[in-house]
């Protein structure tokens, strides 16, 4: 992430899987997080929900933004959840 003043942040998600597992799908509890170019945190996280099947395609995301540090809110988009009905979805 480039700021306004031309220094540079990165953004991280973190996932952490959520046990125990239902059926096939996984589930896991998703952590964003904005660091300094020093690496240091920035901000405030925000936390949400990811579930992937069986074989690792994107059911669900409920994390699609972060409020930005130096105002405004930056988006995270991971892209559509599979639909199993829509060819390369």
């Amino acid at each position: 992430i480039y700021n306004a003043d031309g220094s540079k942040s990165t953004l991280r998600v973190a996932l952490e899987r959520v046990l125990p597992q239902e059926g096939d799908n996984i589930q896991y509890k998703a952590i964003a997080q904005i660091y300094d170019s020093n690496g240091n945190a920035v901000g405030n996280p925000t936390e949400g929900n990811m579930v992937f099947d069986k074989n690792g395609a994107l059911l669900q995301n409920n994390i699609t933004s972060i409020a930005n540090p130096n105002g405004g809110t930056i988006n995270i988009d991971l892209g559509s959840p599979y639909d199993a009905n829509k060819p390369g979805s």
